[in-house]
């Protein structure tokens, strides 16, 4: 029984990790200007990411086995070193016995470090944090980077009106995501994993809300996970903040290869991105 609930709960954390994106390697912003619609979101995402930070605030919602969940989420991301943090609740997976237990998680130097709560953590052998490479359990756990990455590749955009997210005027445009488009713009450093991600040749619809100055507020997607249909909002806000992200300290942090059939690099984490 505790297998199996442990089971689920790392299932939704890979989850969250595969939806959640933070995005790579910031090119300099450009004039919106007199912009194709497609152009102006291009444009006002790497005007976001020139920020070097935000704080995100969002949901994924999926089939897990025989089961309908929400799985909230919020935390923050450093653009300017590819990292992100923070914390997934599993209130939403419908277990009595998780409480308001929840999953804290840091995305940094192309690892994921998962905190897990009381009952999962007695399978780390003392440890406090799991360590598991992005893209180690395959197509389940992908680059967490790679849907705002894809971004890149917004196609066929159709305004849709006005909204307010959270205080702000928002356009928001409707699209289609060419992952082969998205790949072509991406920096080279970043092609790997929004391939992983997200593949070669599909397409993605896609919702996006920008502010005044083109930056995504918020992001809605649709599309197959590990053979599932899920769906993730992402909203971003506090452009510019103060934050930091750093890789758990190493004599804290052990593999999952133990419960996840040899994944990652065994014990120990990188160094930490300051």
């Amino acid at each position: 029984m505790r297998s199996t609930r442990s089971a689920r709960v790392l299932a939704a954390g890979a989850l969250a990790v595969t939806l959640v994106g933070c995005a790579s390697n910031a090119p300099d912003a450009r004039s919106t200007r007199d912009l194709s619609r497609a152009e102006r979101i291009v444009a006002g995402y790497d005007e976001a990411r020139s920020t070097r930070s935000a704080r995100m605030d969002g949901e994924v919602r999926a089939r897990v086995g025989e089961r309908d969940v929400t799985i909230p989420l919020e935390g923050a991301i450093d653009f300017e070193h590819d990292a992100a943090r923070f914390s997934v609740s599993l209130a939403g997976l419908g277990l009595p016995s998780l409480g308001d237990a929840s999953i804290e998680a840091r995305v940094v130097d192309g690892r994921v470090y998962l905190r897990l709560p009381g009952f999962a953590a007695q399978f780390l052998g003392g440890a406090t944090w799991a360590e598991v490479p992005l893209g180690a359990m395959g197509s389940t756990t992908t680059d967490p980077t790679g849907f705002l990455d894809a971004l890149r590749g917004v196609t066929e955009v159709d305004r849709v009106g006005t909204d307010t997210i959270r205080g702000v005027e928002a356009t928001h445009y409707r699209g289609t995501i060419s992952l082969a488009e998205a790949l072509r713009r991406a920096p080279e450093a970043r092609r790997e994993g929004l391939r992983r991600a997200i593949g070669d040749d599909a397409t993605l619809p896609v919702d996006v809300w920008v502010d005044g100055q083109d930056r995504p507020v918020r992001f809605v997607a649709n599309f197959a996970a590990g053979g599932a249909e899920a769906s993730v909002r992402l909203d971003l806000f506090d452009y510019g903040a103060d934050i930091t992200v750093v890789a758990p300290p190493a004599d804290e942090v052990t593999s999952l290869g133990g419960l996840l059939g040899g994944v990652g690099d065994g014990p120990g984490a990188p160094a930490a991105n300051a």
